[in-house]
């Protein structure tokens, strides 16, 4: 006969389900949830020190840990901001005729140079900014692009103060 043991707490079910089996107990049939009580039912009773040990192991069921939660931001959000910014720019940037105007090859340089940045120890390029997601460092760069334009001469309408200024407040406004 099952039995159910009954918790008052939010939990992620198919995670703690992989908890409590990594535990060394017999394995739940059945982790689920209604709002935060938490029904986990086993086939047979447990021992008193298997129940012990999954008390322990609900107590600290963590539903999500910051990591986690970072990686579900980065994959659901930041990625998702970047990748359409990039795309963006690049796909403006192939109707402006840069292609044809043979000035790729210059345009990725100065995505893939490294800029000295202020209050920073080490210089930074802004492709290493948007394959890491490290925004705020990515406005501190294309300032820098934009006080130094000889950086981006010749890129005419490609990058363009504006054009840059655009970007910035692009990022900017999603990070706020």
């Amino acid at each position: 006969m099952s039995t159910t043991y009954q918790y008052t707490k939010q939990v992620n079910p198919s995670k703690l389900q992989n908890e409590i089996a990594a535990a060394g107990i017999p394995e739940p049939e059945l982790v689920s949830t209604v709002d935060t009580e938490v029904y986990v039912r086993f086939s047979a009773a447990l021992t008193a020190p298997q129940q012990t040990t999954l008390d322990s192991v609900v107590s600290d069921h963590v539903v999500q840990t910051a990591v986690e939660s970072l990686a579900i931001y980065m994959a659901t959000e930041l990625r998702p901001f970047v990748d359409a910014l990039v795309n963006t720019f690049a796909s403006e940037n192939i109707a402006l005729g840069i292609t044809q105007a043979g000035k790729t090859g210059h345009l990725l340089s100065l995505f893939g140079r490294q800029y000295p940045i202020p209050n920073s120890t080490y210089p930074n390029s802004l492709k290493a900014c948007f394959d890491t997601g490290s925004l705020h460092v990515a406005i501190d760069i294309i300032q820098y692009i934009r006080d130094n334009p000889t950086e981006y001469s010749g890129l005419d309408p490609y990058v363009t103060d504006g054009r840059l200024a655009a970007i910035q407040a692009k990022i900017s406004n999603f990070l706020a």
